[in-house]
């Protein structure tokens, strides 16, 4: 079984009921989780703070999910990405796997895919 406490993770959305949906998943398996309400904010607390995992949803005012992405892997390419959204498009989908994203899941989606997935980057983060 794979240790999640030192395991820091951020949630990047504009929706608050899904940031908090999240947070409470991922704080119940033992992950360290913060909160971010848009792509810039998450970007200043990037800049400021290591993450091992960000969770990011692809349509936000200001900077979007894959530009986040992109600024991400420039800086920090050992961060896992997973975008969320429920606007992808095969181009979409495309550009976040050109740009380094770990998965891209399909809102609405399954918590235990959501908590499937971020096992997952999890356990290649730590091999």
């Amino acid at each position: 079984m794979v240790s999640t406490q030192h395991i820091k993770t951020l949630v990047v959305d504009d929706e608050e009921l899904i940031r908090w949906s999240l947070h409470n998943a991922l704080r119940d398996m033992g992950f360290t989780v913060e909160l971010a309400s848009s792509g810039d904010e998450a970007l200043q607390m990037l800049n400021s703070t290591h993450f091992d995992i960000v969770i990011t949803d692809l349509k936000m005012p200001g900077l979007s999910g894959l530009d986040l992405l992109e600024k991400i892997k420039e800086k920090k390419a050992e961060t896992k990405v997973i975008m969320i959204s429920a606007y992808f498009s095969l181009n979409t989908i495309k550009q976040a796997q050109e740009f380094g994203a770990f998965r891209c899941l399909d809102k609405p989606f399954g918590m235990d895919d959501f908590l499937r997935i971020v096992k997952e980057a999890t356990e290649e983060k730590n091999n």
